[in-house]
């Protein structure tokens, strides 16, 4: 019984984080299981039994894997709390064409304007800013195809002149030079180059 109250101490301090339990020194084990049984928890403390070492195991061994199973418990709940994230913003204009990987073409402002909210620092928009009759825009458009098809975010080919509501937009965006190169996120224009030569334009996207 002495052994017992003292292992039964030991796992009351684990279970209930409180400080071990002093007594018994003085011989008495019904004193010493007095105070022991004062610090289980009414559920598990099945009163005091001074003769009955298998029963004060019992309970002590059922208390542990009570408490070892409610800790597994916290932790894997705490564990998966900690891995849910939200799903990154998505465009509908990237699933609609099942764009991943090379230059898009915008055909509508709304496109445009959809990509710039949902550019994400991980995935940010890089526009080039263009028209038909320009030169160094036609001479810079195969090399921005080309990082396209190799960094990350969402690269796209904006003519200026393909409608009113396009060449609005551009003036709205400062584009007075081109081609002009833009980067935004999250609805932000975080970078612009312009007059630029091919190795300019890599670093800019971080080539």
């Amino acid at each position: 019984m002495p052994f017992l109250l003292m292992l039964g101490r030991k796992a009351l301090a684990w279970i209930t984080g409180k400080p071990d339990v002093k007594g018994g020194e003085e011989g008495e084990n019904e004193a010493g299981w007095t105070r022991l049984a004062s610090t289980l928890p009414s559920s598990i403390s099945g009163g005091k039994d001074g003769g009955d070492g298998d029963g004060v195991a019992c309970v002590l061994a059922d208390a542990i894997s009570t408490h070892a199973q409610q800790a597994k418990s916290t932790t894997i709940s705490s564990s998966a709390a900690a891995v849910v994230s939200p799903p990154p913003p998505s465009s509908s204009l990237l699933r609609k064409r099942g764009a991943t990987a090379g230059l898009i073409e915008i055909e509508k402002i709304d496109e445009w304007e959809e990509l710039v909210e949902s550019a994400s620092p991980e995935s940010p928009l890089y526009t080039q800013f263009s028209a038909s009759w320009c030169q160094p825009c036609k001479k810079l458009r195969p090399v921005f195809e080309a990082l396209a098809k190799e960094c990350n975010g969402t690269f796209v080919y904006f003519d200026t002149e393909r409608d009113a509501d396009m060449r609005d937009a551009a003036v709205e965006a400062g584009i007075a030079t081109l081609p002009t190169f833009q980067r935004h996120v999250a609805g932000l224009r975080t970078g612009e180059l312009t007059m630029c030569n091919d190795e300019k334009l890599k670093n800019f996207v971080g080539m």
